[in-house]
């Protein structure tokens, strides 16, 4: 997309407000938001599934050892945190309206795409050590994060001023992204572990007549009074009243947000990485490869048990996200769900981790729970579905509808405010994920 389809994008976004929005012609506005969310976590995707060749050249000496056995938690840490601190400073400073459309999702996009392939030149050093990978990486890392929180306000902020089912595209491209990126690391290109490296006209457009009554349903019924019959004074009364819930609806989303991602980040990708097959006598990472002609059923018991997962709990969250949207014509509910049942069910999913803990979670000496699940593959594919179909559809939800319940004129910030939590979350549980391992290994 050029610069001048790009400006005409905001353009058109950006001053939707109450009118109804020009018709989407050929999805072609839903298709560029669908890559920008793809693009956005393509590169972070890479890294997280690329445990087998980090597990060999990070433990090439010298290294740290404390920093080596940990690695997952390390890299989720440097970069989450480095996206959180960028995010906040451009919802604070309010940067994306001052920003082009070219700065605020093209360029940083081009600048993530040029530290991957930097990263894909530096694999070829063979002779680098441990500690000098480890260096490299968490430098990119950070610079990416930098990177990604641009990118992901941007697009927040511009599709939070059109329907639903816009955010949604871009929830799915990232859940799209994940899905790619593993599918790419389960490739058994080596002989024994699926390591390689790989990379991830105008929003002209939207729909005609009058959807952009439809646009505002979801907030319109909140700051109608009770009546025409109503006095005037009751009607001010009752619009303060749910004005001020639909505040409240705000919050709650973001809260929602925050603690769908933050449960997730916990364990995915540090435990559910490590599980390994119930079959596979691994006592010590990676987990034990299986000759390669010893048949598909012993390689995915083996090496490609890891890389499966991840094609699972990508595929899940895709579906998830997807099912967010689904039944709904592509314009999305026309009563969106309460803030606090959003927040129930986030907090809900914590359910979720104590059985994955159980699981045969093969580390480096010692894990504090007792592998009671670890007799069977079942646990592992069901809990790894379970948690991220319901990361999909419950992150997808809080960001299609959260928008809603503000001003028009606000929705872009509302937008920025909710990618901020999202990062939040994914920052908190990243932290909670490397306490968490550090205490059952200690």
């Amino acid at each position: 997309m050029s610069d001048g389809d790009s400006d005409a994008a905001v353009d058109v976004a950006e001053n939707v407000g109450d009118r109804a929005p020009p018709r989407d012609r050929h999805d072609i506005t839903y298709v560029i938001l669908f890559l920008a969310g793809a693009g956005t976590l393509f590169p972070w995707n890479i890294f997280i599934t690329e445990r087998a060749y980090f597990d060999r050249r990070l433990f090439t000496p010298p290294f740290a050892r404390a920093l080596a056995d940990s690695f997952e938690g390390v890299f989720a840490v440097t970069y989450m945190f480095a996206n959180v601190l960028a995010l906040c400073l451009v919802v604070r400073a309010k940067l994306i309206p001052k920003l082009s459309s070219f700065l605020r999702v093209p360029a940083p996009l081009l600048g993530m795409a040029i530290l991957l392939a930097a990263t894909g030149a530096f694999t070829y050093d063979d002779d680098a050590s441990g500690d000098a990978v480890m260096a490299t990486t968490l430098i990119t890392l950070a610079l990416m994060g930098v990177l990604t929180a641009f990118a992901q306000g941007g697009s927040f902020a511009s599709s939070s001023f059109l329907p639903p089912r816009y955010n949604q595209a871009i929830m799915s491209g990232q859940a799209a992204s994940g899905v790619v990126s593993s599918v790419v690391a389960r490739t058994p290109f080596y002989r024994h572990h699926a390591a390689i490296a790989a990379e991830r006209e105008s929003v002209a457009a939207f729909r005609e007549g009058e959807e952009g009554d439809e646009e505002d349903a979801v907030i319109a019924p909140l700051l109608r009074d009770g009546g025409e019959s109503a006095s005037e004074e009751r009607g001010e009364d009752d619009s303060r009243r749910a004005t001020r819930r639909s505040a409240a609806d705000a919050r709650s989303y973001r809260a929602a947000v925050f603690i769908t991602f933050a449960v997730t980040l916990v364990v995915f990708p540090s435990v559910t990485s490590s599980i390994c097959s119930a079959s596979n006598p691994a006592t010590a990472p990676p987990c034990v490869a299986r000759p390669p002609g010893a048949g598909i059923a012993s390689r995915l018991s083996g090496d490609l048990f890891a890389p499966t997962m991840f094609l699972l709990a990508n595929a899940c969250d895709f579906f998830g996200r997807r099912a967010a949207g689904a039944g709904t014509g592509g314009a999305g509910l026309k009563s969106p769900p309460r803030g606090w049942v959003l927040v129930v069910l986030s907090i809900a999913r914590i359910a979720l981790i104590p059985p994955l803990l159980m699981c045969n979670v093969v580390v480096e000496g010692s894990w504090g729970v007792r592998r009671a699940l670890a007799g069977s593959d079942v646990w592992p594919v069901a809990l790894v579905a379970a948690m991220s179909f319901t990361n999909g559809h419950l992150g997808s939800t809080c960001m299609m509808y959260g928008p809603s319940f503000v001003a028009p004129g606000k929705r872009g910030e509302e937008g920025a405010k909710l990618s901020l939590a999202v990062i939040g979350g994914l920052a908190t549980g990243s932290v909670l994920s490397f306490a968490l391992t550090a205490w059952l290994q200690s």
